[in-house]
């Protein structure tokens, strides 16, 4: 059984006497059935009482009359359109969350995430590829600077979990507790009792365990290709960012240049798979 709350007009309840009243015929003939249809749908779901503004109906005849010139102009020159994956997907989640709340008969959010969301996807889409091509000159790595023209180089690991992070694995897994006498005892005998990254990594391998489980918190290996994902949307990265440039490298090719400018060993050892490594520098 579906309840809702009773419906005002600009904030007021409805009364013939006053002058505030809207039949839903009149409201199609005043605004049109799709403007109509998305205020009734933005002014409330639930118990609450909704509330249908005028002044919001009319802005909906131009956001849809806008939206459906902007829709036929990029059909007519579709053929220069080239397929994002990145894009897609993004719609395609957009399209999933809309779909959920039109089967929960939760209208308001369908509007908001079937409509204003999308827009606003698309919108910021277009503004961070922009300048797709533009490809700012490499620096030497020097002192980081917020103020200065920046760059960044993100550092994909991809295959087996670090040596740290199996440390722990035998006696997590089966348990899904961490029993540290046990884990002391394995470091001991692999020479690790010293390393500092088994401090750092403890507590982010526990919340995953308390999230998860101790299954998925070792499970590591990745269902995609990370450094494609990355490659793809280093367009989206430098103009979100503000950098002048980015590139994506691997832990075995950052490996090779080790010392070099732009490639400090602190910073390509912390590249786990799914959680990359990012080393910014100055232009």
């Amino acid at each position: 059984m579906r309840t809702n709350g009773n419906l005002r007009l600009n904030g007021k309840k409805m009364s013939k006497s006053l002058g505030n009243f809207l039949t839903l015929r009149d409201g199609i003939k005043k605004f049109g059935a799709d403007a109509t249809r998305l205020s009734l749908a933005d002014a409330g779901d639930g118990l609450e009482y909704a509330n249908f503004e005028e002044k919001t109906a009319n802005a909906n005849i131009l956001r849809v009359h806008t939206l459906l010139g902007w829709c036929e102009d990029v059909i007519k020159d579709k053929a220069s359109l080239d397929r994002d994956d990145v894009f897609e997907h993004e719609m395609n989640e957009l399209i999933n969350v809309t779909q959920s709340h039109y089967e929960n008969m939760n209208y308001k959010d369908a509007v908001k995430f079937g409509f204003y969301e999308f827009q606003s996807a698309r919108d910021w889409y277009r503004e961070v590829t922009s300048d797709v091509g533009k490809k700012g000159p490499g620096g030497p790595a020097a002192a980081f600077d917020p103020k200065l023209p920046k760059s960044v180089r993100i550092c994909s690991r991809s295959g087996k979990i670090p040596v740290w992070r199996l440390s722990r694995r035998p006696t997590m897994e089966q348990t899904d507790k961490a029993d540290d006498a046990k884990v002391k005892i394995l470091l001991t005998e692999r020479g690790l009792i010293k390393n500092k990254r088994l401090f750092t990594n403890r507590l982010f391998t526990l919340k995953r365990m308390a999230q998860f489980g101790a299954q998925t918190a070792f499970r590591r290996a990745l269902p995609f290709s990370e450094s494609q994902v990355l490659r793809e949307i280093l367009p989206y990265l430098k103009k979100s960012l503000g950098l002048v440039d980015a590139e994506v490298c691997s832990v075995g090719e950052a490996r090779q240049k080790e010392g070099d400018d732009g490639f400090s060993k602190n910073i390509i050892d912390t590249s786990e798979p799914g959680t990359p490594a990012f080393e910014y520098r100055k232009i």
